[in-house]
């Protein structure tokens, strides 16, 4: 069941990497200008907290599926700080 678990950790982290490296690749796509300064602390924060609040996280009947979601969530936000 493990290895499951790990093999869907990396699959989703796999999906959501080369998106970010697209968007860096196409500069032209980037807002002339921003409103306000993006807080990437206020962003994780959200992120974790629309997962917590999600259909996708309320449908997880096991504790142990819950917890992998929340790893899951928190390696793909930031997987070098996950690593510490």
């Amino acid at each position: 069941r493990a290895p499951d678990s790990f093999r869907r950790m990396e699959k989703s982290s796999a999906t959501t990497q080369p998106t970010a490296s697209a968007v860096k690749g196409t500069p032209a796509a980037q807002p002339v200008a921003e409103a306000k300064p993006v807080n990437p602390v206020k962003d994780k924060v959200r992120a974790m907290r629309e997962l917590l609040l999600s259909d996708e996280y309320a449908e997880q009947k096991k504790a142990v599926n819950r917890f992998m979601l929340i790893l899951t969530t928190l390696y793909s936000l930031d997987h070098h700080a996950f690593a510490e």
